[in-house]
């Protein structure tokens, strides 16, 4: 035993560095043991689906340390992809008669094993001196700032542990964004983030499918749970929403959504290759998921984000955005007709009668008005909206009381629950967010140009569809993961062999490649 500790630590990979470095191996190594037994003994307890997962996990993590070539890429690839996986295992949590607003408390994510692997793997280049740790100053300040305003406000919030489980949660979204936002290369690193969305989307195809025709799906394998189907009577129909392993087609809406934009950039730049074609298909897929969520805000923010990005791919075709505007205006104006004729659920759901579902946003809208009124610094505690807010109900048809859920506004529940100021420091993570991506605006047909165009879509489906939704912003990892894209992205090398081209519809000159 002592011979076998004495080698880990001075054990390093080319045998060549000082004695304090090999000592810092030996921490590290010693940190992972302890980190990935205590994750398996607690793993044992729960259910049997989440001990098979850790233990897979660990399996290939590990073996791929025999080849170290290939780690990194696993672990890259690995971790978008289970972006949407929901086995989740909960140290902390807190039932509530009331209906919380994000979380129920605090869980730890497959997604979260792969990233300490991800994170370890990282920090062991940062000391060979191989890499080095960018914190994207830009967008690092505002959102420490975002921290510190929803820490102050979990502070006097009704129920503590709820209000610090999801700040814990906004801590470690930060974290993450920052993590993915270095991992990022060059364009191979792009490609293996491309093929796990691929991969994701895929998946909820086919899990969507199985719920659609009515299969027990895989029984809560990929955190899914039975069917998955929500059934909403409208008009004279039910209408069947599938939900992949989500267990709200909001949220499958949302992901799908969010990947379509950045896979159909990906497969036009490689439209001649086979791995365009199969994006593409990747891209169709998701967009027939999409329609059967039934979710119409994710729908109104995939049409705008695919028609940004439409009008910028046939921008840098056309060299004129006239030409570019009429092109994009045909091409949605066919896609929607044939979606409205082919399918009678889109039909129903945007025509007929959805029981005020859409006009309840509204006395929604004005309960969350009431409460940045009187507490327009201070809100009213952080994951504790559903809590306080019956006391400032003075709508006609008391609305909280009929619909018990926070308000489907995502900017609102945000300044509601901790102030307008954090609401302000969040569209400025954002605004900055688009600075840096701002190659997307120019007539570059560059890789990273394009790269630009489908993030900032992406990102653009998500804020649009926030607007109906109440999904809580600071935890969310779609939102923080395509923000991650972006900042690294704009740090990506750029041609160099630029030539000007005139644009018909403007005075001056324009970059392209």
């Amino acid at each position: 035993m002592y011979a076998f500790f004495s080698n880990l630590i001075s054990w390093s990979p080319t045998g060549r560095e000082p004695d304090d470095t090999r000592f810092r191996y030996g921490y590290i190594c010693l940190l992972i043991s302890f980190l990935v037994s205590t994750s398996v003994v607690v793993a044992s307890t729960q259910d049997r689906k989440w001990l098979a997962a850790v233990c897979l996990g660990i399996a290939v993590s590990f073996s791929s340390l025999l080849l170290q070539k290939i780690l990194r890429p696993l672990l890259l690839a690995g971790a978008v992809f289970l972006i949407p996986i929901r086995i989740n295992f909960y140290p902390i949590y807190k039932p509530t008669a009331f209906i919380p607003t994000g979380t129920e408390g605090l869980p730890i994510t497959i997604l979260d094993i792969v990233l300490v692997f991800l994170v370890s793997f990282w920090l062991l280049e940062v000391i060979k001196n191989k890499e080095k740790i960018n914190l994207f100053p830009s967008i690092s300040i505002p959102f420490l700032l975002y921290i510190i305003f929803t820490g102050i406000s979990a502070f006097w919030s009704a129920e503590y542990v709820l209000s610090f489980c999801l700040l814990a949660m906004v801590i470690k979204s930060y974290i993450f964004l920052i993590v993915f936002a270095n991992q990022v290369k060059d364009e191979n690193d792009v490609k293996l983030i491309i093929l796990g969305l691929c991969g994701g989307v895929l998946l909820q195809t086919f899990i969507g499918l199985l719920q659609f025709t009515g299969v027990e799906s895989f029984s809560g394998l990929f955190g899914e749970s039975g069917r998955g189907l929500m059934f909403k009577v409208q008009g004279n129909t039910i209408l069947s929403r599938v939900t992949g392993t989500f267990g709200h087609a909001n949220g499958l809406a949302k992901f799908v959504s969010f990947c379509i934009p950045i896979i159909f950039v990906f497969a036009y730049y490689h439209r001649r290759s086979i791995v365009g074609l199969l994006a593409l298909l990747c891209s169709v897929a998701g967009g027939v998921t999409l329609l059967f969520t039934l979710t119409r805000g994710s729908w109104i923010g995939a049409g705008i984000a695919m028609a940004f990005v439409l009008f910028e791919l046939a921008k840098r075709h056309y060299k004129n955005r006239l030409k570019s505007i009429i092109m994009v205006t045909i091409i949605l104006s066919l896609a929607i007709g044939v979606i409205i004729g082919l399918f009678e659920d889109v039909r129903v759901r945007l025509f007929e009668n959805d029981y005020n579902s859409a006009e309840s946003r509204i006395p929604m809208a004005m309960v969350a008005l009431n409460i940045i009124k009187a507490n327009p610094v201070k809100g009213i505690g952080l994951n504790n909206y559903t809590r306080v807010m019956n006391r400032y109900d003075n709508t006609r048809n008391r609305q909280t009381y009929i619909f018990p859920f926070p308000v489907h506004n995502g900017y609102l529940l945000i300044a509601a629950e901790s102030g307008i100021q954090t609401l302000l420091v969040f569209l400025w993570i954002i605004g900055a967010a688009i600075r840096k991506g701002r190659a997307a605006f120019d007539f570059s047909s560059s890789f990273t140009s394009l790269l630009e165009v489908g993030w900032i879509a992406s990102m653009s489906t998500w804020l649009i569809a926030d607007f109906f939704d109440c999904n809580y912003a600071g935890s969310n990892v779609m939102l923080w993961f395509v923000v991650a894209m972006i900042a690294a992205t704009s740090q990506l090398p750029r041609p160099e062999n630029q030539g000007k081209i005139k644009d018909d519809t403007l005075a001056g000159p324009r970059l392209t490649q």
